[in-house]
C-alpha cells in the first residue's frame, strides 16, 4: 500500500483502529504503526513551520517534502 497524502493517512488510521476493533490486528503491531504515522505527522508539521518562517523572512522555500536536510554536502 502506498500512501500519498495525509487524507490517505488518516484513513489507514482509522482502518488499523477497525482491525483492532475486530481482532484482525494485535494491538502491539497497531501501535507500532501508529508510533510510525505520528512520526510522520511531527515531520510534516516541522516543516510547515520552516516554512511560515521562511515566508516571513522572505525567503524562497521548497515544495512539501522536498525541504535540503543538513548542509546539502
Amino acid at each position: 500500500m502506498s500512501i500519498k497524502n495525509t487524507g490517505e493517512l488518516r484513513n489507514f488510521l482509522t482502518g488499523v483502529m477497525e482491525d483492532v476493533k475486530e481482532n484482525r490486528l494485535s494491538y502491539e503491531k497497531a501501535s507500532v504503526i501508529v508510533k510510525t504515522a505520528s512520526q510522520l505527522n511531527e515531520s510534516i508539521y516541522a516543516e510547515l513551520k520552516a516554512k511560515e518562517v521562511a515566508k516571513a523572512l522572505g525567503y524562497q522555500s521548497a515544495a512539501l517534502g522536498k525541504m535540503q536536510l543538513g548542509d546539502g554536502g
